[in-house]
């Protein structure tokens, strides 16, 4: 069985609409059994029809795995997008988002999250809660500070750490529901779950704070404790590389913004698994 994974497309620009018709055609000829899109696609819910639109029915079997960028509305709250709005697109164009149930084929098992990100990552010691909760440093702006937020059930707002709780809850119910006949285990995140697998340039120190934003250990380490889980395909930190933590390969292949002129590698941009 084939799966097929591409993540962080960003199509609002020209080139990576070029770079992503290259994927969507690169697709079609390796033909997956999976097809998986990773998130940061776009900004905002409203443009995810089309991008889901080219390539839907490519796969027997299509997911969508959500980034922060799809929940950037300046009129819904991002609970209401990633568990309702965003189900609803993909539902239109033939694509799962997974939410509480995997999906299984046969001894083969897919479970996904946007993952989240809770200050772990960050350099120990270095900046308080209240410095990671500001999203800003040295004049620069994470944008979800003031593209998105997160409401609970009665309207309250979320802390980063209510938020990794609510898609770790998600993904453990997942992994849970999964068949005793499923043998092997693949998991689809948008955001990192190792720091291990960040690349350098987020150690260098104007990099270092926004270390804490890309992603959490806690997804990690919930996908480390189920032996059956050997791959977890990611994005989100725009660096492609591939990491063994354990007995799992971290694969990260994104598209990110790329510079116009730039050559563009397809293969170079995707995770094909052949299990």
């Amino acid at each position: 069985m084939k799966v097929w994974y591409a993540s962080d497309l960003h199509v609002e620009s020209k080139t990576n609409r070029t770079a992503t018709l290259a994927l969507r055609d690169l697709a079609i000829k390796e033909a997956p059994d999976v097809l998986i899109l990773g998130g940061d696609v776009c900004n905002g819910p409203h443009a995810l029809s089309g991008v889901l639109a080219m390539f839907s029915g490519i796969a027997p079997l299509n997911v969508f795995v959500p980034g922060n960028h799809e929940l950037w509305d300046g009129a819904i709250d991002a609970r209401t997008i990633h568990y309702k709005v965003l189900p609803e697109i993909c539902s239109a164009h033939g694509f799962d988002m997974l939410i509480d149930e995997p999906l299984q084929i046969g001894s083969i098992g897919i479970v996904a999250s946007m993952g989240w990100y809770d200050g772990t990552f960050a350099p120990p010691n270095v900046f308080s809660a209240d410095a990671l909760a500001r999203k800003q440093h040295l004049g620069r702006v994470l944008l979800d500070a003031s593209q998105l937020r997160w409401l609970a059930a009665d309207g309250s707002p979320m802390s980063d750490a209510d938020v990794t709780n609510l898609l770790l809850d998600d993904l453990r119910s997942q992994i849970e529901n999964l068949g005793d006949e499923v043998t092997r285990v693949v998991a689809a995140l948008h955001m990192v779950p190792h720091a291990n697998a960040l690349g350098q340039r987020w150690n260098e120190e104007e990099r270092s704070y926004f270390r804490a934003f890309q992603g959490s250990e806690r997804f990690g380490e919930l996908l480390g404790r189920d032996s059956r889980i050997r791959d977890i395909l990611c994005g989100h930190d725009h660096e492609s590389s591939q990491s063994k933590i354990g007995t799992i390969t971290v694969h990260k292949r994104p598209v990110g913004h790329i510079k116009p002129g730039s050559v563009f590698e397809p293969t170079a941009h995707r995770v094909l698994l052949d299990l």
